[in-house]
C-alpha cells in the first residue's frame, strides 16, 4: 500500500512538472497565428461613391460597400473629407467612421 502512494505521489509530480514546463515553453515560443486585421494591412477607405458614402479596400476602385447616406446631406467639411477619402487602418475604425456618418 505504501509503495502504491509512493508511486501515484511520485507521478502526480512528474505530470505537475511537466505541465509547468510545457507551459513556460508555449509561453516563451513565438505566436505565429496571424489575424484577418493583420492580413489586410492595407486598410480602408471611406469616401463618396456616386453620391453615397461608400467603403473601399486600399488600392481598389470597385466600392466594398456602398451605404443609403447620402453624402449630399452632410455638412460642408464632412462631404470635402469623403471626396478626399477618410483613411481606416482597421475594421475597428472603420466601423467608428460609418457610425459617426451613417447614424
Amino acid at each position: 500500500m505504501k509503495k502504491l502512494v509512493a508511486v501515484t505521489g511520485i507521478i502526480l509530480i512528474s505530470c505537475v512538472c511537466l505541465g509547468s514546463l510545457y507551459t513556460q515553453t508555449e509561453a516563451a515560443r513565438p505566436q505565429t497565428a496571424v489575424s484577418a486585421e493583420q492580413t489586410t494591412a492595407e486598410g480602408y477607405y471611406v469616401r463618396d461613391f456616386n453620391g453615397n458614402i461608400a467603403v473601399f479596400v486600399s488600392g481598389s476602385d470597385k466600392p466594398f460597400k456602398v451605404t443609403s447616406t447620402r453624402t449630399s446631406t452632410l455638412p460642408k467639411p464632412d462631404i470635402i473629407k469623403l471626396k478626399n477619402g477618410i483613411y481606416a487602418q482597421n475594421k475597428q475604425e472603420l466601423e467608428r467612421i460609418l457610425e459617426d456618418y451613417c447614424s
